[in-house]
């Protein structure tokens, strides 16, 4: 398959390539604005909540960020440990990224 997508590559005029490129990174940088104001709204709202139902305000406001930084201290080690080089195999790539993401969710369920 990397074999057929360096042909075709390789056949594009660089312009429709980078055209093809930026599309992609527009298209994850709006998924990841409309993640993160999804993210902030449902943190806000958890806080409110935990302060106002809870006999012990000050543990459930917290509870909402230690979960939320929890889960970005474990993306920032997975984008730091993903090795993503040419003289890695896509099945190696692969594998790293399952371990990062289960390293991941090991470090949210904590």
């Amino acid at each position: 398959m990397e074999e057929e997508m360096q042909d075709i590559a390789s056949q594009l005029h660089p312009i429709d390539y980078f055209d093809v490129v930026g599309e992609a990174i527009n298209d994850v940088s709006g998924t990841c604005a409309d993640l993160f104001e999804s993210m902030v709204l449902i943190l806000g709202t958890c806080a409110i909540i935990g302060v106002k139902g809870s006999p012990v305000p000050s543990f459930n406001s917290g509870l909402p960020f230690w979960i939320i930084a929890s889960g970005k201290v474990g993306c920032s080690l997975v984008a730091y440990f993903v090795h993503v080089h040419e003289r890695f195999t896509a099945q190696r790539i692969r594998w790293s990224l399952r371990a990062n993401l289960l390293l991941v969710i090991g470090l949210v369920q904590l």
